[in-house]
């Protein structure tokens, strides 16, 4: 879900994911009085009437003394430590796993079967439309983090290899900080 909020100095800042808002809660950006609208909501409420924030809100992660190296999803990474909505582990020792349950397909376009047809009729070379494919690639890919007694999985949509494989560079990243951290 995402959500949209009002900042202190007045201004809508948003959508934003929950994981981020985690984040924000961490940071000190947001706070329990923030007022949040979450998507498709009516009406404004403040952070702390939303259950998914109540735990981040009442304890609080200190804020951050170093920037993030890198973010994969709702997971972020400093120099030392891996920040998640469920709280924050050494970055050292973590463990990373990363799961790829997206789904790719080749199909013959629409236009292709079209033009095929219409071409058909005028002489036989218009079947070559039907040797045409497109590849979609739909679902998203899972990101694991284990650092001690914190445990955070998080889902990253993805519509392209591309896609896939920036998360699984991160990913590397992230494993190689890890083992450069101990």
């Amino acid at each position: 879900m995402t959500y949209t909020i009002i900042g202190d100095d007045g201004k809508e800042y948003g959508p934003v994911s929950g994981g981020d808002l985690h984040l924000w809660i961490a940071d000190g950006r947001v706070h329990a009085q923030t007022q949040a609208q979450g998507e498709g909501a009516p009406e404004w409420k403040a952070l702390s009437e939303f259950a998914e924030f109540a735990g981040a809100l009442k304890n609080p992660m200190p804020p951050l003394s170093q920037s993030f190296l890198l973010t994969i999803g709702d997971i972020g990474v400093t120099p030392t430590q891996i920040i998640t909505p469920n709280g924050s582990g050494a970055l050292a020792g973590s463990q990373w796993i990363f799961v790829d349950t997206s789904r790719t397909e080749t199909k013959i376009p629409t236009v292709a079967i079209i033009l095929a047809i219409v071409f058909a009729f005028l002489c036989l070379i218009g079947l070559l439309f039907l040797l045409m494919k497109e590849k979609t690639t739909t679902g998203y890919v899972e990101v694991t983090v284990r650092s001690g007694n914190v445990f955070h999985k998080t889902q990253i949509p993805v519509n392209s290899q591309t896609k896939i494989d920036e998360v699984r560079q991160l990913v590397g990243k992230a494993q190689t900080l890890a083992m450069q951290a101990t």
